[in-house]
C-alpha cells in the first residue's frame, strides 16, 4: 500500500509540472527582447512566437527560434499599427505542457489615469492611480511639476502598485501638481495624462471680526464631478472634526467666534460625486492673532475716597483687548485715559478732578479696542452726605441716595469718627431713608460723619453679589454752648466770675468785658479759661459782655448783670 501511494504522488506531481516559456520582457524599437528559461525535464528544441492583431486573438506562430541561447528577434512591421506577442519553449519533456509567457505590444503602455492627489497629516502626499492595463507594464514612474518643468521623482517597480507617497512634497506653501507614467521594461512609458493637484488651503486673519477666512481651489480634472466640500478644524490640540459642510463650487469660508491666542488647524476635505472618494488639503495651523471685543462691561461700584475724590470699580471679560477707556460724568466725557495690557477681571479708575463733598456726581465707564468698538456701561452716582449742629446736642445728617443701574440698595449705615475712632452710629437705615439724627456728647465738639450703602448686584456670570458704597466725609462740630452764673463770692466758694463754655473746643474767637453801672469797662478777657475776681469793688450789680465766633462761622453774643456779693 505504501509503494503505491508513493507511486500515486510522483504521478500527480509530474502531471503538475510545466515547460518554462522565455520571460518576454519587452519591444524595443520593433525587436522582441527575452530571457531564455532554464527547463531540466529534456532537451532544448525551440522557441515559438506568436503574434496577433488583437489582444483577445487569435494568435498565430510568427517564427520559430532554434538558439536556446537567441533572445532577441526584429519583428519587421511593414503593416504598422498595434501587434501582440507571447513565446512559448518546446523541450524535449514527453507529458508535459508548454506554458506561455506574458503578452506584449508593440505599442507604448496605455495612459495612467490619478484617481487622486491627497494631502497626508505631517503634510506628506499621497498619490493614488488605476492598475494600468497594458500587459507589457513593469512599473510606473512618478513625476511632480516644479518650476523647472515637469521632473521625474521616483519609480515603482511593480504593475500592481497604485499608491505613492512623496515624502519631500510642499505643499503646505504651494499646490503640487503629479503626473503617473506607465513604463515596460525596456523604459518606454506611456503619454502624460491630465495632471492632478493637491487642494492648497490658505488662511487670512481678520483681527477685528475675529475670524479666519478660508480659501482654496477646486480639485482639477476628476472623472466624475465634486460632490460637496468638508471644512474640518482642530482647536488647542484637540482631534479634528467636521465643523462645516459646503457645496461642491465654494472656494471660500469664514471660521467665526475666534477667540484670541486659540491653537488652530484647519483642512479642506473633497468627496468626488457618486464614489464618495475624497481627497485632503494641506494642514494649515495658526495661532490666532485676534482683537477681543468687550462682551461684557460692568460698572459695580463707586466710592468717594478721604480726600473727597471719585474711585471708580468696573469689570470687563478679561480676553478683551481694550485700547482706551474714557469716564464720562454727569452726561460728558470727562477724560479718557489709554488702556495697557494685560487687564484684570476688576478695573479702578480715581477722578481726582471733582470734589464730592460739594456735588454728586453720575459716571459711566465707555470702552474702545483697536477696531474701534466700543462698549459703554451701566451709570452709578455718588453719595452726598451733608450735615450739621442742631439745638439740644444734636446733629443732623441728611445724604443723596447711592445709585447703581442693575443694583439693589438694602439698606444705609452711618459711621462716626471721634478722635480717630470709628464707630455705627445706630443700626441699619431702610433703603428709603436718606436722614439721621445723632446726640453728641459735650466732650464730643467734632463728629465726622460717613454714610455707607449697603446693595446687591447680578454679576456677568448670574451670580449675586454684595457690596458697599461710601459718601464723603462731612465733620460736623456742635455749638458752643455758654452758661452764665448770676452771681459769685470773691472770698466765699465761687471766688471769680467766669462763664461755663460748653464745647469750648469749637470756638474760634472770645471776649468777655466786666462793666459798672456807669458803663466803665472794668475787666477785659480773650481767654475763656480766666475769670474775674472783682478785687477792691464794692457788693453790687455789674454789667457783662460776650462775644465768640466758632469753627462753624457762627456768632455768638450775649449780655446781662450779675451780683457781686461780700
Amino acid at each position: 500500500m505504501l509503494r503505491i501511494l508513493i507511486i500515486g504522488l510522483l504521478c500527480t506531481s509530474v502531471a503538475k509540472a510545466q515547460i518554462a516559456p522565455p520571460i518576454l520582457r519587452c519591444i524595443k524599437q520593433d525587436t522582441l527582447l527575452w530571457t531564455p528559461p532554464v527547463n531540466a525535464c529534456g532537451a532544448f528544441v525551440s522557441h515559438l512566437i506568436y503574434y496577433s492583431r488583437n489582444i483577445a486573438g487569435p494568435y498565430t506562430i510568427l517564427s520559430t527560434v532554434n538558439n536556446p541561447t537567441q533572445n532577441k528577434y526584429f519583428f519587421n512591421n511593414v503593416l504598422g499599427g498595434a501587434w501582440y506577442f507571447y513565446m512559448e519553449s518546446n523541450f524535449n519533456c514527453p507529458n508535459l505542457a508548454r506554458r506561455q509567457s506574458d503578452t506584449v505590444t508593440n505599442f507604448p503602455p496605455s495612459i495612467t489615469p490619478i484617481s487622486a492627489v491627497s494631502v497626508l497629516t505631517g503634510n506628506q502626499v499621497e498619490i493614488r492611480w488605476r492598475r494600468n492595463t497594458s500587459p507589457q507594464v513593469a512599473g510606473y514612474i512618478i513625476y511632480r511639476n516644479t518650476n523647472i518643468g515637469w521632473i521625474p521623482i521616483d519609480t515603482v517597480r511593480s504593475r500592481d502598485s497604485v499608491r505613492y507617497v512623496d515624502l519631500r512634497a510642499m505643499p503646505q506653501t504651494q499646490s503640487e501638481g503629479y503626473q503617473v507614467l506607465a513604463m515596460d521594461a525596456c523604459g518606454t512609458t506611456s503619454l502624460f495624462d491630465v495632471p492632478h493637484q493637491t487642494i492648497f488651503l490658505q488662511a487670512t486673519q481678520q483681527k477685528c471680526e475675529q475670524s479666519v477666512r478660508l480659501k482654496w481651489q477646486l480639485y482639477q480634472n476628476w472623472a466624475n464631478q465634486i460632490g460637496r466640500h468638508e471644512v474640518w478644524v482642530s482647536v488647542n490640540g484637540r482631534l479634528p472634526y467636521l465643523y462645516r459642510s459646503l457645496g461642491s463650487t465654494d472656494t471660500t469660508f469664514t471660521y467665526t467666534g475666534v477667540n484670541n491666542g486659540e491653537r488652530l488647524v484647519f483642512s479642506i476635505k473633497t468627496i468626488q460625486n457618486f464614489t464618495n472618494l475624497t481627497v485632503k488639503s494641506n494642514d494649515l495651523s495658526l495661532t490666532a492673532a485676534v482683537i477681543q471685543p468687550v462682551k461684557r462691561l460692568s460698572l459695580k461700584n463707586i466710592n468717594v475716597t478721604q480726600n473727597n475724590h471719585v474711585e471708580l470699580i468696573w469689570s470687563w471679560n478679561q480676553d478683551a483687548k481694550v485700547d482706551t477707556v474714557r469716564v464720562w460724568r454727569d452726561g460728558a466725557i470727562a477724560f479718557r485715559r489709554k488702556q495697557a495690557r494685560p487687564l484684570d477681571d476688576d478695573g479702578t479708575l480715581t477722578d481726582t478732578t471733582v470734589d464730592a463733598s460739594k456735588k454728586s456726581y453720575s459716571y459711566k465707564i465707555q470702552s474702545q479696542d483697536e477696531c474701534d468698538t466700543l462698549r459703554i456701561s451701566n451709570y452709578a452716582k455718588t453719595i452726598l452726605l451733608k450735615g450739621g449742629p442742631e439745638p439740644k446736642n444734636v446733629n443732623k445728617l441728611n445724604w443723596t441716595p447711592f445709585e447703581l443701574e442693575g443694583g439693589r440698595i438694602t439698606n444705609y449705615q452711618v459711621y462716626r469718627t471721634v478722635q480717630g475712632i470709628t464707630t455705627a452710629a445706630g443700626g441699619l437705615l431702610l433703603a428709603n431713608v436718606f436722614d439721621f439724627e445723632d446726640v453728641v456728647k459735650p466732650d464730643e465738639p467734632e463728629v465726622c460723619y460717613v454714610v455707607a450703602a449697603q446693595y446687591e448686584y447680578r454679576n456677568y456670570d448670574g451670580n449675586t453679589e454684595k457690596a458697599v458704597s461710601k459718601s464723603n466725609r462731612t465733620c460736623v462740630n456742635q455749638y458752643v454752648h455758654i452758661f452764665v452764673p448770676n452771681a459769685f463770692t470773691p472770698n466765699g466758694k465761687n471766688p471769680e466770675f467766669k462763664p461755663l463754655v460748653a464745647f469750648e473746643s469749637n470756638l474760634t474767637t472770645y471776649q468777655m468785658s466786666i462793666f459798672d453801672r456807669w458803663g466803665q469797662r472794668l475787666f477785659e478777657t480773650t481767654n475763656p479759661m480766666i475769670g474775674w475776681d472783682g478785687a477792691g469793688l464794692p457788693q453790687g450789680i455789674y454789667t457783662y459782655m460776650i462775644r465768640l465766633a466758632q469753627k462753624n462761622g457762627s456768632p455768638v453774643s450775649e449780655n446781662g448783670t450779675f451780683l457781686l456779693l461780700r
